[in-house]
């Protein structure tokens, strides 16, 4: 694999590119080309096993002029997860090279996902997420923070977001904070109604083969 000498922007000149600087979540900011792009970012970097997310990683020699696919992320299993975003309607027309890729990746030790809207949006947790990332950049009292996760962690089965508030008497803003930092999560979908069960974040317990398939419902193209 080469590494790619593209970049977003200049791959596509009238589209809008957005650098997401997820301070506090990933390491370094991810480019993103459109309004997809961007909601998978945001949702699998809130996942508790992703350690970075790189844009347009490197160029695959699966076609006569190479295919650089979206995004590499990388987990804290040493896992690398190439995806590829793509609207729905678009994926018809790129089997065959998906199919190359995924052959050429596979034989390197890397899976190959397509991700979608259908997969991205199935449950609004794009907005969730969305939402999630803006609290994480707010500042909170240490001492408010660590009485949170210390709550939460004497609940080894989880506790419903709405308990935490009414016994700890801390701001909803923060609980969201702390999700958005990964400091407690409510799993994939993000659910952030008082019925959510909140948990301390265990890396251990989801393995990098399926994380994509638990956070975004995706399988490895095959």
């Amino acid at each position: 694999m080469e590494k790619s000498k593209r970049k977003v922007v200049t791959r596509a000149p009238a589209r809008t590119v957005r650098i997401l600087n997820l301070n506090g979540v990933l390491p370094h900011p991810v480019e993103a080309e459109s309004k997809l792009e961007g909601d998978f970012v945001r949702q699998a970097a809130l996942s508790s096993i992703t350690k970075a997310i790189v844009s347009q990683p490197f160029t695959l020699p699966v076609s006569p002029e190479g295919y650089t696919p979206d995004y590499l992320v990388s987990t804290t299993g040493e896992s690398r997860v190439v995806v590829e975003v793509k609207l729905a309607r678009k994926v018809a027309e790129y089997t065959a090279l998906f199919d190359r890729a995924a052959e050429y990746l596979r034989a390197r030790r890397h899976e190959f996902f397509v991700a979608t809207e259908k997969t991205i949006r199935r449950t609004n947790s794009h907005q969730r997420a969305l939402l999630l990332l803006r609290y994480a950049k707010a500042v909170y009292p240490e001492q408010q923070r660590q009485r949170a996760v210390e709550f939460t962690r004497s609940y080894k089965n989880g506790v419903a977001l709405g308990t935490i508030l009414a016994k700890t008497q801390l701001r909803r803003e923060l609980i969201y904070h702390l999700i958005g930092r990964k400091q407690l999560t409510t799993g994939p979908r993000l659910s952030l109604d008082d019925s959510a069960l909140v948990f301390i974040p265990n890396a251990s317990e989801t393995t990098d083969e399926d994380f994509l398939a638990r956070w975004l419902g995706l399988a490895p193209w095959r």
